[in-house]
This record gives C-alpha cells, sequence and structure tokens, in this order.
C-alpha cells in the first residue's frame, strides 16, 4: 500500500478476526482452529475508542498482479465506403485477392477464421480511421496526445503532475486562440451576415435550453 499513488482509490476489504491457530485458546477456541497464529501483530488494549473491542494494528504487504492494459481499438471511418469511389474499388479487389486463397483449404474453422483475417486486414490497409472528436472546439490533436501521455504516466507522480501543468497551459493558449478567431471573424461580419454572429455567438456561448415551469 505504501507504493500506491495518492490519486488511486484505496479499498481495504476482508476478515481481520484473529487466527488463533492450533496452540489452544481457551478464550476463543481449543486445538481446533485452522490457519497458522499471525504474530505480527499488536493489541492496544489502553486505547479510549468508545468500544468494546481491542483495537490491534499489524503491518503486512501485499503483492498485486500486472495490471495489462488492452490495446486501445482502432476505428476505422466505414462512412467512406459509401462515398468513396476509388477506396471502394480498392477495399473490393483485396477483398477478392484474399477470398481465392479460401478454396485451398479444407476445413471450415480454417476457413471462417481466413475469412475473418482477410476482411479485417484489408479493411485496415485500404480503410483509414476515424479522426478523434475533442469535446471542446478548441481542442487540438497536441493536447489529445499529451492527455495519453499523463495517462500512462499515472504511477509516476512527477512525471503526471508536469504533464497536468503543460495541459493547462496548453488548454489556455488553444481556447484564447479560438476565441480570439471567432471575435475575428464576427467582426469581419459586422451587419451584413447576422447569421453568421449568431452562429458564432452559438458556439461560444453553447446551446442553452429554457424551462418553463407551470
Amino acid at each position: 500500500m505504501s507504493e500506491c499513488t495518492s490519486q488511486d482509490p484505496l479499498i481495504i476489504m476482508g476478515d481481520f478476526n484473529a487466527k488463533v491457530g492450533q496452540h489452544g485458546n481457551e478464550k476463543a477456541v481449543g486445538k481446533h482452529g485452522l490457519c497458522i497464529r499471525n504474530e505480527r501483530a499488536k493489541s492496544y488494549p489502553g486505547a479510549d475508542c468508545y468500544s468494546d473491542h481491542i483495537p490491534v494494528i499489524a503491518k503486512f504487504r501485499l503483492k498485486l498482479k500486472n495490471e495489462k492494459r488492452r490495446p486501445r481499438k482502432i476505428k476505422l471511418n466505414l462512412a467512406l465506403l459509401k462515398s468513396d469511389l476509388s477506396l471502394r474499388q480498392r477495399y473490393s479487389v483485396n477483398i477478392r485477392n484474399e477470398f481465392q486463397l479460401l478454396g485451398e483449404l479444407e476445413e471450415p474453422e480454417e476457413q471462417w477464421h481466413q475469412l475473418i483475417t482477410a476482411i479485417t486486414e484489408a479493411a485496415t490497409e485500404e480503410i483509414p480511421p476515424t479522426e478523434r472528436r475533442a469535446r471542446q472546439r478548441w481542442m487540438t490533436n497536441e493536447i489529445l496526445e499529451m492527455m495519453d501521455k499523463r495517462r500512462q504516466a499515472k504511477n509516476d507522480k512527477h512525471a503526471y503532475e508536469t504533464l497536468h501543468k503543460q495541459i493547462r497551459k496548453k488548454c489556455d493558449e488553444a481556447k484564447e486562440k479560438w476565441l480570439n478567431e471567432k471575435c475575428k471573424n464576427m467582426d469581419l461580419c459586422g451587419k451584413t451576415k447576422p447569421h453568421i454572429i449568431y452562429q458564432n455567438t452559438e458556439e461560444i456561448v453553447g446551446r442553452k435550453t429554457c424551462s418553463s415551469t407551470g
């Protein structure tokens, strides 16, 4: 527990009743207890804790299993197959070439795995991934990449705090730049294009719905 970072939630669960063992303790149980008596603990009978129980303090070490992070799934932009004719043709040719190899396999299970592999590899080679959508309009790809690095450096407190400060600074700069561009665009439009002014104002302030009470 001493190696856990302050950001991690720490939950201690379990039954902390004493292990009497088979040595015999007539106040608790005879020579029929399970496990081995735990000698690495200390009781404090004089503690004033407003309870009829005696607090027991012990130190123990727990070896945690290494956490395996699953690789992030890459989402492909499948909508391009409908809009991009050349992409659809390249994908069809790639799939057709892979399907020709299925006739050489006799086992149905092998054909099934080969079919899935062919479709996946052809899609990965030809179809580009979808762009990440930021929650804020002023968010940049550079900031999103820095957030990924900060997430990976969670167990390194110094690196985490350094990246956090850099991200805050980049966010302030990106937001200020985005607001200045919107305001400049609104000044250029003037009174000739009020719909653009309204649109930019809505993007800056955000959509707000008013609920009426009756």
